[in-house]
């Protein structure tokens, strides 16, 4: 194995003592230069935190690159939830409190009051138990396209030869944040 690593940020690490952030001027510096006009090459930096070294090469341990990808997958689906849900023409909050209040509306059933509603435009609308009943499956809808896009991004980041490389950004449900 390689005695140093050449880090990212330009300083190097020792891979027998372990010692990391040596830099000129440091005290461990000199044993560095000293390897290094012997025409020694360090090792490069880690690639990714997905890569492990195996002799002197980064490899990369693609099961791990793909549960961290399929992590960052789950984060793009739930922030997509917060986008908003739109119901005709206006785009409504679908942020969790929102959902409850939401929620508490259609149990009320015919029993709401005619209030006026805030949308994400910043206009009101005046709620009725049609409207809140259609924003309610306009949750469900967005809920359900959501988890399926997750499912069909999981399912071709899984399958692709390069995971840590896969754009899981694109190919979701429009929203009101233009996510």
């Amino acid at each position: 194995m390689k005695k140093y690593t050449l880090e990212s940020d330009g300083t190097y690490t020792d891979n027998e003592s372990g010692a990391k952030n040596i830099r000129p001027g440091s005290t461990s510096w000199s044993s560095v230069e000293s390897w290094l006009s012997e025409g020694n090459t360090p090792l490069g930096a880690q690639p990714s935190p997905h890569h492990d070294l195996i002799g002197d090469n980064w490899i990369l341990n693609l099961e791990r690159a793909k549960d961290a990808m399929w992590e960052k997958i789950k984060v793009e689906r739930d922030l997509r939830k917060n986008g908003g849900f739109k119901v005709g023409g206006k785009w409504y909050h679908s942020d969790q409190d929102s959902r409850i209040q939401q929620l508490g509306l259609l149990i009320a059933g015919a029993a709401i009051p005619l209030i006026p509603w805030k949308t994400m435009d910043g206009t009101f609308e005046t709620l009725t138990p049609a409207l809140v009943n259609q924003i309610f499956q306009a949750g469900f809808a967005l809920d359900t396209a959501l988890f399926a896009q997750a499912e069909q991004h999981r399912t071709l980041m899984m399958n692709s030869s390069d995971p840590l490389n896969y754009n899981y950004k694109v190919g979701w449900s429009e929203n009101f944040l233009g996510m």
